[in-house]
């Protein structure tokens, strides 16, 4: 209706969580509790049925076919047995702008579980990301992107972090921790139409990675941290898999690095560029 699909969807979903030490990474001061959800549910979700072509957005040298129209889907579940729990997650997206050269688009996503003995929400996370894309030339693009992250009461088993391939890529992994994030990424993108052995097409990056947790001040919040850094990117041309392999050399720049600083390398496959 209008160029607008839309489902509803009732059901029954089953969650179990079971929780035990490991012998690769150290463990938490606790374990969390095993929890085992068993709940009724209704979904609506809704396609606004508009798209796009694009090209040397996302991928390199690919057809790409974006969503440029708004979708909701949103899911609602209780279950009655234990602290009786009320079942909230979803995510939305739409687009603001979309020019010839200009993309504004944002998307968020939500988890949370109400306890309802408790009053109290419990591995909870709602993440929000902004992109935007400016067409330079046929090759070069400017890519801004904004993130932001909320926990509430996540359990000992779940983090909210900043570092390597979560954002700060002139840092260790999970080198901030903290119950809410802020992350500023701007990248100059290039886009080679040369074929690495007929084989990888590939790209080039030049980015700054700016980032804040809030939180524990042990953990380094309410600092703000940056990185420089330059990217390679290979994107498989004989595969219809939309991978693309990055490589980054990043530095982190400002004072009072804990640990020092040191050039960090990472290697990691995404779907985007």
């Amino acid at each position: 209706m209008d160029g607008i699909t839309k489902r509803y969807v009732v059901g029954l979903r089953e969650e179990k969580y079971n929780y035990a030490l490991g012998n690769r990474l150290p463990a938490p001061n606790t374990l969390p509790k095993n929890l085992s959800l068993v709940y009724p549910f209704m979904e609506y979700e809704s396609i606004e049925d508009n798209f796009a072509l694009a090209y040397n957005i996302s991928q390199i040298y690919r057809t790409e076919d974006l969503s440029i129209g708004k979708q909701l889907r949103f899911s609602v579940g209780y279950d009655p047995a234990g602290d009786q729990r009320l079942v909230l997650q979803g995510d939305a997206s739409d687009t603001l702008l979309s020019m010839r050269k200009m993309l504004l688009q944002w998307r968020g996503n939500w988890y949370g579980l109400w306890n309802r003995n408790d009053n109290a929400w419990e591995d909870t996370l709602i993440n929000f990301d902004l992109d935007f894309h400016r067409g330079q030339t046929e090759k070069r693009s400017l890519y801004l992107g904004l993130s932001a992250a909320k926990a509430i009461n996540l359990n000992s088993s779940q983090q909210l972090t900043l570092g390597g391939s979560n954002g700060l890529r002139g840092f260790d992994s999970h080198y901030l921790n903290g119950d809410a994030l802020l992350k500023f990424t701007v990248e100059e993108r290039y886009f080679s139409d040369y074929q690495l052995f007929r084989l990888l097409r590939v790209g080039y990056a030049g980015f700054v990675d700016v980032g804040k947790v809030y939180g524990d001040p042990q953990w380094g919040a309410e600092r703000l941290y940056k990185n420089v850094g330059l990217g390679l990117r290979l994107a498989p041309s004989k595969t219809d898999e939309g991978r693309i392999i990055h490589i980054d050399l990043a530095y982190p720049v400002g004072a009072n690095i804990s640990g020092g600083k040191s050039l960090q390398l990472l290697v990691e496959a995404k779907t985007s560029f």
